[in-house]
């Protein structure tokens, strides 16, 4: 659902209301909060920020940001047609465990906590940074693609993906027997401006081409052009599985409230049995202080963040508070 002008704001809440019935009112209200924010900069400045939408999109077409689009949907330089079009046969075993998101929405997160689960009930020996990554992804450092990679892995298997149910395998958009997926949602917001830092700690490491403001990000943002399309669309499309039992659905901000509650949770939907010091064991590993050293000695390059680029980071965010008058709703 692409939010193009001030008319768009009774179908998000047409669609919310129909094909959401029951999502939890804290995620109503944060994308509503989101929706009435990008159409007060739209009705505001409609022509200059469609402008800077079309601008900023051309600037994604270059190959350092898109490799691929299908149906409309941007994929990132990783992502290949070839890839893509495999995911219609990859198995799925019984045992396998899929984390579902959107990206800067808690994949890694969710990743540490499942490994760390399984770990402690005597599941897995493998580290979180053992598993291999994003399913429909290809590395150039790596001399295959990753959903050949997994076939050789042991099990149980992590599959992380970005997906939505149309493009994902059938066996994690319809899953049967013990095949476990695990949904993670974040507000939009801050969804939002983690995508951003996120690419520019990307280019910043690779030397890559940045993009040319926050601003013209969030145009992308709302629009569903930024990689892998819209944010609504791919929250809602997992949503309707609400009611399926192979599916658990987390919220990010929940887990950040009342983490040995979310360890917990997953442990009982992988059916592993820990006791409470083992559960408050793995949520002390995974606060975000502890899990940084993890992070940051990963051969991932996704997952680091090293000093140089934490200051340039943390001098963009204050530029932006900045302009924003120093408070985030104004940006």
């Amino acid at each position: 659902m692409y939010i193009q002008s001030t008319g768009d704001v009774d179908k998000v809440h047409l669609r919310l209301q129909t094909e959401a019935a029951g999502l939890e009112l804290f995620i109503v209200r944060r994308i509503l909060y989101c929706v009435q924010k990008s159409l007060l900069c739209i009705s505001t400045a409609q022509v200059s920020s469609r402008t800077m939408a079309e601008a900023t999109a051309s600037f994604m077409d270059d190959d350092n940001f898109t490799h691929v689009v299908t149906e409309g949907i941007r994929y990132p330089p990783f992502v290949t047609e070839a890839n893509l079009e495999a995911m219609a046969t990859f198995d799925i075993r019984d045992d396998d465990i899929a984390i579902v998101t959107f990206p800067k929405t808690g994949t890694n997160w969710m990743l540490e906590i499942i490994t760390k689960i399984l770990s402690a009930g005597g599941r897995t020996d493998a580290s979180s940074d053992d598993m291999v990554g994003k399913l429909e992804f290809t590395y150039p450092h790596e001399p295959r693609p990753h959903h050949v990679m997994l076939q050789e892995c042991a099990s149980p298997r992590v599959i992380l993906t970005h997906l939505t149910p149309d493009t994902a395998p059938p066996g994690i958009a319809h899953p049967q027997n013990n095949v476990k997926v695990i949904v993670v949602m974040r507000n939009p917001k801050d969804t939002a401006v983690s995508y951003f830092h996120f690419l520019e700690k990307i280019s910043f490491q690779t030397g890559q081409k940045r993009f040319p403001s926050w601003g013209e990000f969030f145009q992308l943002f709302m629009s569903g052009k930024s990689n892998f399309g819209c944010y609504f669309d791919h929250v809602l499309s997992w949503w309707q599985r609400r009611d399926d039992p192979h599916f658990l659905f987390l919220k990010y901000e929940d887990m950040k409230q009342d983490l040995p509650k979310a360890v917990k949770t997953v442990a009982e939907f992988l059916q592993v049995k820990l006791d409470d010091a083992s559960i408050e064991t793995i949520a002390h590993a995974c606060t975000f202080s502890n899990m940084k050293a993890a992070l940051d000695n990963s051969r991932y390059c996704w997952r680091l963040e090293d000093d140089i680029y934490r200051r340039a980071k943390q001098a963009a965010r204050l530029e932006m508070q900045d302009k924003a008058g120093g408070n985030w709703t104004s940006v």
